[in-house]
């Protein structure tokens, strides 16, 4: 039986029925839990079962994230998923629990089309665009040598079957793929300059009720911002049976 992951919000309980919590974000530092809020929910119940997740760090939040990450290491948090490369960096060098890649981190390539069938490309190369790095053993063997233990995919949308490769575990996220990450948060003001400022309150609608829910014309398809992400809910009917056994975790998102 597959392990059941969901991401749970700013400021609310872990609790329900699953194997696991996730708390964190890939893309906001804002959203990032506090000491406060990380000792609280490692006091409410199985440490082991909740994931701090972190996300792109710049400059002025690289310290920030890596002190939750040591704060969630010391009270027995069981997963921590890195998704910047200068993290990586600094997490790796020292002792702790395992890392998860996660799917920021990995920037699966894109091939081109969307739903279409790719007429023209041989099987090979749908394989690489749609899964380039997990077929990919010197970079695979990278992220092991960094402490990588564990994998985070996305939805398949472009290739069946999912790969397996050896030496990782793998989760899978159920409910959005990532289309894209902007340079900056979207949401914040630019000052003068044309740079993001920096908000004494964040408004982001990302902290304010769920991420707001839009339409791209050219995918025909929903998308939701978030932060520093654009997500694109899956059409396509994967099932379990069609994932490898290697993926033993599946994580679900509650916004829509």
């Amino acid at each position: 039986m597959r392990e059941r992951y969901f991401t749970v919000g700013p400021g609310a309980e872990a609790s329900g029925d699953s194997h696991g919590f996730r708390v964190g974000s890939e893309t906001c530092a804002r959203l990032l839990p506090g000491p406060g809020r990380l000792s609280s929910l490692a006091a409410s119940g199985d440490p082991a079962g909740l994931t701090l997740v972190t996300p792109l760090a710049g400059p002025d939040e690289v310290d920030r994230v890596l002190e939750a990450i040591s704060q969630a290491r010391s009270e027995g948090w069981g997963e921590v998923v890195v998704n910047d490369w200068g993290i990586l960096r600094e997490v790796s060098a020292r002792p702790g629990a395992d890392i998860t890649a996660g799917r920021l981190l990995l920037r699966l390539r894109r091939g081109p089309g969307s739903l279409d069938d790719w007429d023209g490309l041989d099987g090979a190369s749908r394989r690489y665009f749609a899964w380039g790095p997990l077929y990919d053993r010197p970079f695979l063997d990278f992220l092991g040598r960094q402490g990588v233990a564990r994998l985070e995919l996305d939805p398949p949308r472009h290739w069946l079957p999912v790969p397996s490769p050896d030496g990782f575990r793998l989760s899978m996220h159920c409910d959005t793929r990532l289309i894209s990450v902007l340079a900056s948060c979207p949401w914040l003001p630019e000052d003068s300059e044309g740079q993001g400022a920096e908000p004494r309150n964040c408004e982001k609608p990302c902290t304010e009720g769920g991420p707001l829910a839009m339409r791209a014309a050219a995918l025909e398809h929903p998308l939701r911002l978030c932060g520093r992400a654009i997500l694109e809910r899956v059409r396509l009917p994967v099932g379990e049976e069609d994932l490898p056994d290697r993926v033993d975790r599946l994580i679900y998102d509650p916004f829509p």
